[in-house]
């Protein structure tokens, strides 16, 4: 039985970053409203890390669509939901392909870390402003304390540390236990000695590191260990069967001929198992409910999932539907009174 399990279900709120955005619309609203009305239906409710850098590039550039956002934002807290910080640093580097779509000229900044610390702090501090002015007029004093990395890039912290201190971030969601990203031209996590049976810890300076006298949260997505072969047909399968609700292009690295080869070996070891984070927008249906029931067996105070709006199908709506009818999902509320 899983209905006395309790969830936080997380939503990376931002358009697609590759060549073609996609539109505000497919990638956002229409998906975004399909969830609202989903979680009312069954007095559930979510998490929403909303890309500010993307906020940011629509106010600079004075485009309509900033006004669209902002109202579904405003939805968003007005439904009982909670917002968060996330950003995704290479809007810096984007420009229109016409009145409604985005590209970017390069991904150099893609990684936080590859801005100098002011810049990093710049938009921190003005990614938040813009985040809490829109919360404010939907529910007045909301203050804005959690925080995703995009591209899960929080490593080194070290560099972020005193950047959350000056803009009161107190919790962090970037982390992935087991998972290790080294092989992108511009994305680098090695969350491999991260806390892989505890739903969340304190620290300083490691995200992946437990310390009692810790001044931050690390709120990690669950992940659990899964044959790579079991990864692949539910990649086939869902990519064949689902289409998503975006209409835009992810981004695409380009490898070097010693990862790839380091893939293909790989293969060789299908049955080997591999840490994975259930994805709601990643699973097909019946592997979804399996890996999530591998993951509560771990018996924890909640559990974390993770999901995209731009990425949801037909598919992934099952998914939340079963979590939030079997499940009890909690607010930031309930989260910081469980773990404090």
């Amino acid at each position: 039985m899983i209905n006395d399990k309790k969830i936080l279900i997380t939503f990376d709120y931002e358009l697609a970053l590759g060549a073609d955005s996609g539109t505000v619309l497919k990638c956002i609203i229409e998906p975004v409203n399909l969830i609202l009305a989903l979680l009312k239906r069954f007095n559930a409710k979510a998490v929403f890390f909303i890309d500010a850098t993307y906020l940011l590039t629509l106010k600079k550039f004075k485009h309509k669509d900033f006004k669209i956002i902002k109202e579904n934002i405003k939805k968003i807290i007005k439904s009982g939901n909670d917002i968060g910080l996330h950003l995704h640093p290479q809007w810096l580097d984007a420009y229109q392909l016409d009145e409604i779509r985005w590209t970017f000229k390069n991904f150099k900044n893609y990684r936080l870390h590859v801005l100098p610390e002011k810049n990093i702090n710049d938009l921190f501090y003005s990614g938040k402003k813009i985040l809490e002015q829109i919360a404010d007029e939907a529910k007045k004093g909301y203050k804005i304390s959690t925080f995703r990395a995009g591209g899960w890039a929080i490593q080194p912290f070290n560099k972020l540390k005193n950047i959350f201190i000056k803009n009161k971030i107190n919790f962090d969601f970037s982390v992935n236990p087991g998972l290790l990203s080294k092989d992108e031209a511009y994305s680098f996590y090695d969350f491999r000695k991260a806390l892989y049976d505890r739903a969340f810890w304190t620290f300083n300076t490691d995200v992946c590191k437990n310390e009692k006298s810790g001044k931050f949260f690390e709120v990690p997505i669950s992940t659990f260990k899964i044959p790579k072969i079991k990864l692949l047909l539910n990649y086939y399968l869902y990519k064949k069967n689902d289409k998503e609700s975006g209409d835009g292009k992810y981004i695409s690295f380009k490898r070097s001929k010693n990862n790839i080869f380091k893939k293909i070996i790989a293969l060789l070891f299908l049955y080997k198992k591999v840490y994975s984070s259930v994805s709601i927008d990643g699973f097909e249906n019946k592997l979804f409910i399996k890996s999530s029931e591998e993951i509560f067996k771990k018996k924890l105070p909640f559990y974390t999932f993770v999901a995209h709006p731009k990425k949801l199908s037909e598919n992934s709506f099952k998914n939340i539907e079963y979590l939030i009818k079997n499940c009890t999902t909690l607010t930031l509320k309930d989260l910081k009174r469980i773990i404090k």
